[in-house]
C-alpha cells in the first residue's frame, strides 16, 4: 500500500491529526505539572503524657532537597511545646539522652508554622516535649504539613508537553482550520469592435 507523504495528506486530516497531538500533549501536561505542584496535606495528632521526660513522636518519608511545610497547634492554648525535627539517627539519639545536636527543626510555642529543608532522602520525626514551665501537663500537639518534593523528571516532562501542545493546536489551526479563499478571477474583457468612422 502506497503511502502519502504528511505534506500530501488532505488537509482537513492534517488539521484534525494536529489538534489531536496538541490537544492531547497539553492536557497530558497540564495535568503532571498540576499532579506534581500539588501536595496533600498529613495530619499528626501528639500527645506528651504530665512528666519532666515525657514527649510524643510522629514520622514521614521525605526525598533528598525536599521541604517540610505546614503548621501545629498546641492544647492546652495557654501551654507551650518544645519541636524539634530529626533524622533517623538524630531520634535515636534523642530517645537515649532527651537531645540532638542535628536539628533540622527546632521551635517553641504554642503553635505556628513549620518550614524546614529536608537534605538526604530517608524517615524524619517530628518530636515535642514540654517545655520548662509545663512539665506537669498533659498536652496535645496537633500537626498538618505536607513534603514539596517536586519529582525534576516529571516536571521536566509536563513542561515539555505543554510546550509541544501550545505549539501543536495554532499550527494546526493556522494550516487547516480555515480554507484560503481564491481570489475570484476577473471577467476578461471583450474588445470592442468600432465600425469605420461616418463622413
Amino acid at each position: 500500500m502506497r503511502r502519502l507523504p504528511i505534506g500530501r495528506l488532505p488537509r482537513r486530516v492534517r488539521f484534525l491529526g494536529l489538534l489531536l497531538a496538541g490537544s492531547v500533549s497539553l492536557l497530558v501536561g497540564l495535568v503532571l505539572l498540576l499532579s506534581n505542584l500539588y501536595h496533600s496535606p498529613e495530619t499528626r495528632d501528639l500527645r506528651i503524657p504530665a512528666g519532666a521526660d515525657q514527649y510524643g513522636w510522629g514520622s514521614f518519608e521525605a526525598r533528598a532537597g525536599s521541604w517540610l511545610r505546614g503548621h501545629f497547634e498546641v492544647s492546652p492554648t495557654e501551654s507551650a511545646v518544645d519541636l524539634y525535627v530529626l533524622d533517623e539517627s538524630g531520634f535515636v539519639q534523642y530517645r537515649q539522652t532527651l537531645t540532638s545536636p542535628v536539628r533540622y527543626l527546632d521551635l517553641d510555642g504554642n503553635g505556628g508554622a513549620l518550614g524546614a529543608r529536608l537534605p538526604k532522602a530517608g524517615r524524619y520525626y517530628v518530636v515535642a516535649d514540654h517545655s520548662l514551665v509545663n512539665a506537669n501537663v498533659d498536652q496535645r500537639v496537633h500537626l498538618e504539613f505536607w513534603i514539596e518534593d517536586p519529582d525534576q523528571t516529571a516536571l521536566a516532562a509536563s513542561v515539555g508537553l505543554t510546550g509541544v501542545g501550545l505549539v501543536l493546536v495554532p499550527v494546526a489551526w493556522r494550516t487547516g482550520g480555515r480554507r484560503r479563499r481564491r481570489p475570484k478571477a476577473k471577467p476578461a474583457k471583450i474588445p470592442e469592435s468600432r465600425g469605420p468612422r461616418p463622413r
